[in-house]
């Protein structure tokens, strides 16, 4: 019999890899599973080393799906709570006190310039999300995007038929995810974890190295409705430096990266999300749980995709698809929102939404 009905739920990612011996040893010293029988494993090393925990910890080992795991934690935090789990970003001028913290950041070499805007959290009613499809975008080594079908959406189709659907569906991925950053930057400083990485980023001034749009036109690109702070290439400004080697710092090069993955995975998060027709984003994984940098850029980058395919989409005809059976989805045509959610059974998640 198990000592506790959940008994133990480990997140393998979070046994780092290398030092799996001495996460395992940890586990037996604390007695955290006496008189326990099963362990239950999310992650793709719940597979990988499915044998050597049980030979370790001699206890049955159950490997879950982690998208699984994922799509059914999200469902009861929104159902259940906490009511502070889901939240989105939204930006606000900056006070006298904020622009006077950035001016001494500023002196110390730590910025090279004001940012009139400042990005708070609001939280975000979970009843809010309950009812609509949504898709989840799983950041961690790489990056994942599921496309789920919320349970009232789980019965008999619109012909009667019986409805089989799956539960969800995985539309999309990239390479690119939490791992490329890491190696990256283990590659370009000196940083030797992530926590290190991200230190650098903090002190960071990507605009130091990225080329901006503002660098190319001398100020807004008005005709595409672009803002002269937006990056129109990153590291574009290392190809005009005589040494990039020597002449920029490691702080800037670690934050202009951080902020090139994140937007990528947050331009593809939208285009997926507006080609199958979905509302709701929710953006969840290891990658932004300590990451105050992504999350809010998560958002503007959401706003600003947003924003570009209405404006193509205003400049043409747009021929929605023909919808002949239940299983066709909603109206690619409408835009899609985003939010975080705090998630502690799926870390933190961010809400992003497109449909305003």
């Amino acid at each position: 019999m198990l000592a506790d009905p959940l008994s133990v739920v480990a997140q393998s990612s979070v046994l780092v890899r290398r030092r799996l011996d001495s996460a395992l040893g940890i586990v037996k010293e604390s007695g955290l599973t006496a008189g326990m029988e099963r362990v239950y494993m999310s992650g793709g090393g719940a597979f990988k080393y499915e044998g050597k925990i049980e030979q370790e910890l001699g206890l049955k080992c159950v490997p879950v799906d982690e998208f699984e795991a994922l799509v059914w934690g999200i469902d009861y935090v929104l159902a259940h709570g906490p009511p502070d789990e889901v939240y989105s970003m939204v930006q606000r001028q900056v006070t006298e006190e904020d622009e006077a913290f950035q001016r001494q950041e500023i002196l110390r070499g730590r910025r090279s310039s004001i940012k009139r805007m400042i990005d708070d959290e609001v939280l975000i009613h979970p009843s809010e999300c309950l009812s609509q499809p949504y898709m989840v975008v799983n950041i961690g080594s790489g990056v994942s995007f599921l496309k789920v079908r919320p349970l009232s959406h789980m019965g008999p189709t619109d012909d009667g038929s019986a409805g089989t659907f799956p539960r969800f569906e995985r539309c999309g991925g990239t390479a690119m995810g939490g791992a490329t950053f890491w190696g990256m930057a283990r590659l370009i400083t000196d940083a030797t974890t992530f926590e290190e990485a991200m230190d650098l980023c903090r002190a960071g001034d990507s605009d130091r190295v990225d080329k901006l749009v503002k660098d190319i036109y001398g100020g807004d690109y008005t005709k595409v409705g672009l803002k002269g702070e937006v990056t129109a290439s990153s590291f574009g400004k290392l190809s005009s430096m005589e040494d990039p080697k020597r002449e920029a710092r490691q702080e800037d090069l670690c934050l202009a990266l951080l902020k090139m993955i994140t937007a990528q995975i947050t331009n593809l998060a939208a285009n997926i999300a507006k080609l199958h027709g979905v509302s709701r984003v929710f953006f969840v994984g290891g990658f932004l749980r300590f990451n105050e940098i992504s999350r809010p850029q998560v958002c503007t980058v959401q706003n600003r995709t947003v924003q570009a395919n209405r404006t193509v989409q205003a400049n043409r005809t747009v021929t929605p698809p023909q919808c002949t059976t239940a299983t066709c989805p909603p109206s690619p045509n409408r835009p899609a929102s985003s939010h975080l959610l705090r998630a502690r059974a799926v870390r933190r998640c961010l809400y992003l939404s497109t449909a305003h």
